[in-house]
């Protein structure tokens, strides 16, 4: 399982800090106030995991805003704005308990763009895709479509197996899979590009 760490590493290598998070947590937490939560309301409420390329995760679709998040994962434990040399600024809000990571981006209203998970009963097509190795995952993308895969060694370590035409990176520790991070593209006026 990647550490908080390496998440940011990740992101570091393109992504700059800033202290602008308290209107987008001071908005999520408010929502949870208003909005009892379903895990809240039901004991048994299962999160879906469904990892969704160029879609989402289960009922979390791309595009969503925070208040609509909020009621589905509750409140993050940690929230942290960064701001790209191009004024693009990303919120990245953590769920560790969940195993999630949600990114949201904009210019003006943030809507979720990205995810990265580490929990283990995530799946991909209908398959637990952290109990494959990575010749299954590939076969699993292949067998959905997508061809398109280039490899890469991380400067924290793990090894990194990008599929370019579903916008997915899977990152793996000592060849098991430990992070799936996926997303889309957002245009300047707040949408999705769904051109790419």
């Amino acid at each position: 399982m990647p550490n908080k760490i390496s998440i940011k590493l990740r992101l570091y290598d393109r992504l700059k800090s800033t202290n602008e998070s308290i209107r987008i947590i001071e908005k999520i937490t408010n929502s949870c106030r208003r909005n009892r939560l379903p895990n809240e309301l039901n004991e048994n409420y299962m999160l879906n995991l469904e990892i969704k390329p160029k879609e989402g995760l289960g009922t979390i679709l791309f595009g969503e805003i925070p208040e609509n998040l909020a009621k589905i994962l509750g409140q993050p434990e940690t929230a942290e704005d960064i701001r790209t040399d191009d004024d693009l600024k990303t919120t990245i809000l953590s769920y560790p308990e969940q195993g999630i990571t949600v990114f949201l981006e904009g210019l003006i209203e943030p809507i979720v763009s990205n995810f990265d998970v580490d929990n283990e009963n995530a799946t991909l097509f209908g398959v637990k895709v952290f109990t494959k190795t990575e010749a299954e995952i590939k076969q699993l993308m292949l067998d959905n479509g997508y061809k398109v895969f280039e490899e890469d060694e991380e400067e924290w370590g793990e090894k990194r197996l990008s599929c370019d035409d579903a916008l997915m990176d899977f990152y793996f520790i000592e060849g098991k899979l430990a992070a799936v991070n996926w997303g889309v593209y957002i245009k300047d006026d707040g949408t999705i590009d769904s051109t790419i």
